[in-house]
């Protein structure tokens, strides 16, 4: 597997957890993601190390979840719409941890860039293997889309319950969350989120 594929692999996971505001990347440094298998790696298509990956970003959306609780104050009427809410993150952060790793597989099935498979082929072979893998990424999109939409109405109903301090203390942590995420990803440090 190439080091690219992982590197992708990587970033669309954080970035599928941060845009569904799971916020699975804390500003906290401490939480240093598993480095990412190198291409000679026999754990690139190990499914310990998919188990791995999942149990992290589990990891980091309860740290999260947990983190932003504490700041929030929450008062005890509050409750009930903070168990919905974590509960209703929790669920799509394990259900996007699936995908991507389904994802992942449908691409390898289909051979990586670099595969040495791919010398043989003709060009209108490679070109149909490039508009499989297009397929694959649309179906991921779409699927990305409705759990952005379900994550959405969720997050604005738990925001309403939320006092007008609360309010900005929410959209503060989800801003310095998100850009510190994006900022890690755009200087290709090797890991998301600043972690």
């Amino acid at each position: 597997m190439s080091m690219n594929v992982v590197k992708k692999l990587v970033l669309v996971v954080g970035s599928a957890l941060l845009i569904q505001s799971v916020g699975a990347l804390a500003a906290d440094s401490s939480m240093a993601p598993p480095p990412p298998p190198s291409k000679s790696s026999p754990a690139a298509d190990n499914p310990s190390m998919e188990k791995a990956l999942s149990t992290y970003w589990m990891d980091k959306t309860h740290h999260m979840l947990d983190d932003l609780k504490g700041k929030l104050n929450l008062q005890p009427g509050q409750q009930p719409a903070w168990d919905t809410w974590s509960r209703s993150i929790l669920d799509n952060s394990h259900a996007q941890v699936e995908k991507m790793a389904h994802w992942h597989k449908e691409h390898m099935k289909l051979g990586g860039v670099e595969d040495a498979d791919r010398a043989h082929l003709t060009t209108p072979q490679r070109m149909n293997k490039g508009l499989d893998h297009l397929r694959i990424e649309i179906k991921r999109m779409q699927d990305h889309v409705a759990q952005l939409e379900k994550a959405q109405a969720s997050t604005q109903q738990f925001y309403d319950s939320l006092d007008t301090n609360q309010k900005t203390i929410f959209d503060l942590y989800w801003q310095k969350t998100y850009e510190s995420g994006w900022r890690s990803h755009m200087m290709g440090d090797g890991h998301c989120g600043g972690m």
